[in-house]
């Protein structure tokens, strides 16, 4: 099943009549099966294209790599509709004698790129505020291809303090790592493409590349070739350049689309997972993948959380004031904060690691206290600068205010805690740790990053 959005409009850009629906053009999706003469599939799915935005759904098989193309003809569907080829010469040869051009997406790497520069000098920005750029061109048809990769192995290869080499195959790791110290990666893949030549394209020549963090390797592929090919990065050092929030990872992609990751295969150094869809409320996230593969997209912001600014159990001590709720009686009541998972990973020995957590803490012990003018005998609380802070321990526990480092539960920002400090054993490596939110946040939300250090 594929999803095929059109918009038509009129030549300066302006909504179409209604009243034109049925009597627009037609589009189809064919591919590509021979190198000359009648290049195209004979069944094709064709779909109306009508004014405004529409959506189509059409059954696909994208089991076998060919070369698509999604081309369009003026007539309305139902009616003849020539898709025909033979009337062109030059890099229109192979298109249909009567085509309508459609404007279709080119990734402007140039802009992109200019875009990450003016992010890097801006502090208040990070890598969720770049947005790919795009040119609108028009073009014969909008063209796609489906390749079949099968990677074999990701060998992992570094020198022992004894001389010795270790070779370390992670394709099957559930939590592949790598670091500047190993001497190199190589990738055993297998990558078949079509066994056509594409029609006389109007852009470069297709150029696949796999990258390793910022070091990109780009190789040759023949049509039609599946045999075994193998690459080799050996230049771990720069990836002691990347900082912390940097996500490191395998990618395949175009030379001239580099946008558009046909493969991606992520190293695992921490696992932080919270209820990115919101729907658990403060129950623990599913840590499910549907919950994994949102947590970094712009259309899901991430965990909403209500600040603790209320009196749940109604002493006039607002919540963020007190640390053990309890109600006439002397009962807890039941008040739960947002839990979040870490997991470390099964190669970081615990008793030579470290956390921190960075982020925008504020203190529990400077909560300020103060006479109320307006009411005798009542206090105005406020709370110490910061926008939230993290706890051991749930809202439905009693907490002391004082540093986890300091026999309490608080999770003091930018510090860092060994593993152990944190509970964390070969045995148990996930916890976890709730977040108190006090501020409004902006657009962004509030940050909240964990850097995990330890030694081999």
């Amino acid at each position: 099943m594929i999803e095929v959005h059109t918009e038509w409009l009129d030549a300066s850009g302006y909504p179409l009549p209604a009243g034109l629906k049925g009597r627009g053009f037609t589009g189809r999706v064919t591919r590509q099966v021979a190198n000359d003469g009648d290049v195209f599939d004979s069944g094709v799915k064709e779909f109306a294209i009508d004014p405004g935005r529409q959506l189509q759904k059409l059954d696909f098989d994208n089991n076998q790599a060919y070369h698509h193309y999604v081309q369009v003809n003026a007539e309305p569907e139902g009616e003849q509709n020539d898709f025909s080829t033979g009337d062109h010469t030059g890099v229109l040869r192979h298109r249909p004698s009567r085509y309508v051009p459609v404007k279709v997406p080119l990734y402007d790497e140039q802009s992109t790129e200019f875009e990450r520069s003016r992010l890097a000098q801006d502090s208040s920005l990070d890598s969720r505020d770049i947005t790919p750029h795009f040119n609108w061109v028009h073009r014969p048809e909008l063209s796609f291809s489906v390749i079949d990769l099968t990677m074999q192995e990701i060998n992992l290869q570094s020198e022992n303090e004894d001389g010795t080499v270790e070779r370390i195959n992670l394709i099957d790791d559930t939590a592949p790592v790598i670091n500047s110290a190993d001497d190199l990666v190589e990738l055993v893949f297998q990558l078949t493409t079509s066994q056509y030549q594409r029609i006389t394209p109007l852009e470069a020549k297709r150029e696949y590349i796999f990258s390793l963090g910022d070091f990109e390797v780009m190789f040759n592929v023949t049509p039609g070739d599946d045999g075994q090919q193998r690459i080799v990065f050996d230049n771990l050092e720069h990836l002691a350049e990347l900082d912390v929030e940097d996500y490191l990872s395998l990618s395949l992609y175009l030379n001239h689309d580099a946008q558009n990751a046909l493969w991606e295969w992520g190293f695992t150094t921490l696992d932080v997972d919270i209820d990115s869809d919101n729907d658990n409320g403060t129950d623990e996230p599913d840590r499910s993948l549907p919950e994994e593969a949102i947590e970094t997209t712009d259309q899901h912001p991430s965990k909403r959380i209500r600040l603790n600014m209320g009196d749940i159990n109604g002493n006039d001590i607002p919540d963020f004031a007190e640390f053990e709720y309890l109600n006439t009686k002397g009962e807890q009541v039941n008040k739960k904060f947002v839990p979040f998972v870490v997991e470390i990973p099964t190669h970081v020995p615990i008793a030579k690691g470290q956390l921190t957590f960075v982020y925008s803490g504020s203190d529990p012990l400077l909560v300020q206290e103060a006479n109320d003018p307006a009411k005798e005998g009542k206090k105005i609380y406020t709370p110490a600068p910061g926008s939230q802070r993290l706890w051991k321990k749930n809202a439905d526990k009693k907490r002391s205010p004082k540093g986890l480092q300091q026999g309490g539960d608080y999770l003091t920002p930018n510090t860092g805690f060994t593993l152990e400090e944190l509970g964390y054993s070969d045995n148990k490596r996930v916890q976890t740790w709730y977040i108190e939110a006090l501020q409004r946040s902006g657009f962004r939300g509030a940050r909240v990053e964990l850097v995990l250090e330890y030694d081999q």
